[in-house]
């Protein structure tokens, strides 16, 4: 696509995902998930809305997938068990 097509979109952060089936781009503002609507015909951006407010942590992934954000989270457990031992 020639570079006079491009659109520029504003300032975001890093990490986002686009939704084509619905044109909408979702984007992090750490702790809140926010989104904006993108017009292809206008090539225009909407203003930012809150989505949802998310404990996120360094080292979950996202996506969008269908109508539905999927997220994954690692997480370690331990467990410490005492026992008496015999004298």
């Amino acid at each position: 696509m020639p570079i006079a097509k491009w659109v520029e979109a504003p300032a975001i952060g890093e990490r986002w995902e686009y939704t084509p089936s619905s044109n909408f781009i979702y984007f992090l503002q750490s702790p809140k998930l926010l989104g904006m609507r993108f017009d292809p015909k206008a090539r225009a951006f909407g203003n930012p809305f809150e989505v949802q407010t998310v404990e996120w942590k360094p080292d979950d992934a996202w996506v969008i997938r269908g109508p539905g954000l999927v997220f994954t989270r690692q997480e370690k457990h331990g467990s410490v068990w005492l026992m008496k031992l015999p004298d």
